[in-house]
């Protein structure tokens, strides 16, 4: 799990392998699952969850639910048909958002196995781009 701040907004997002049979997890914090695959490096999971905090902060939000404006902001696209196509299967990257987001990460993904640090891939600058471009 990599956690921090931006803005005093705490976050945590790590990549797990969920459950053959899952459901999207009950929260009172801003809570998104996307498949392993479409994240391209903990910089653009970061720049996402900042890109996704200012929008609310400037009411420039695309979305009114937090957690879709997440997915959004974490697909690079302003259509939330493309935004849905990123909905894991197995392999996920689990992303919270709000107070507590670390210890609300690990209340979520206890009982999924953990597969370890989201390495940086070569397309994470133009998935930062995309999402700076919104």
């Amino acid at each position: 799990m990599i956690s921090g701040e931006i803005d005093s907004t705490p976050y945590a997002f790590g990549a797990v392998r969920l459950p053959a049979q899952w459901q999207f997890p009950e929260s009172g914090l801003t809570v998104q699952l996307v498949r392993l695959e479409s994240v391209y490096g903990p910089r653009h999971v970061v720049s996402s969850v900042h890109q996704y905090l200012k929008a609310f902060a400037q009411d420039t939000a695309i979305s009114r639910d937090k957690s879709i404006e997440l997915l959004l902001r974490l697909g690079g696209t302003r259509q939330v048909k493309d935004a849905l196509k990123l909905k894991p299967e197995r392999d996920a990257v689990l992303v919270v958002v709000g107070s507590g987001a670390p210890e609300e990460y690990e209340r979520i993904s206890a009982g999924w196995g953990q597969l370890g640090d989201i390495e940086s891939g070569p397309e994470e600058l133009d998935a930062i781009e995309r999402s700076l471009l919104l």
